[in-house]
């Protein structure tokens, strides 16, 4: 299973693999880059997701299913983790909906009355409740810090209010 995750995640169909270059701060090739200066220390890094290289219950779980599956080696690679999250729902989604009746409109309506928890997720889940922002379904961020060789986890940001207004610089 994790070997299909890894090649979704490769895949040149996920947005972020063609923005990012499938890597982010987090990820080894900029951890190597690093090196010579003793790693990123002091970095910070945020998301709406969980670092999976933070000591949690969660990245337990991922490094774990990824080593097992023998894929440790790309844990902090492209989007893994937030596959693996995406996979966990969809597998809860489909449970509640039962193995005769999965069907789109069904999944649509779990999606709609999801509020998580999500593996990975900072807080809360509402997917398709924004009507400015369909694509965002969190209303929290978290972050991590590089700090004595290695990567800690900061205080998630709850109950982020998102706008469109420009944010003014005062």
């Amino acid at each position: 299973m994790m070997s299909a995750l890894f090649k979704c995640a490769q895949s040149e169909l996920r947005p972020c693999r063609r923005a990012a270059g499938g890597v982010g701060c987090n990820g080894s090739p900029f951890s190597k880059a690093t090196e010579a200066d003793g790693g990123p220390t002091g970095w910070i890094t945020g998301s709406y997701v969980e670092n999976p290289l933070v000591e949690s219950e969660a990245a337990k779980i991922f490094r774990a299913a990824m080593e097992v599956d023998g894929q440790s080696k790309w844990i902090s690679e492209f989007s893994n983790n937030t596959v693996f999250t995406d996979l966990f729902a969809i597998a809860k989604w489909a449970n509640a909906i039962g193995p005769t009746k999965l069907a789109p409109a069904a999944f649509e309506e779990q999606i709609k009355a999801w509020e998580g928890p999500g593996l990975f997720v900072p807080g809360h889940i509402h997917c398709l409740h924004n009507t400015e922002y369909l694509g965002l379904c969190g209303d929290s961020g978290i972050g991590s810090e590089y700090k004595d060789g290695k990567w800690v986890s900061l205080e998630a940001v709850k109950n982020i209010t998102l706008t469109s207004e420009p944010v003014s610089s005062k």
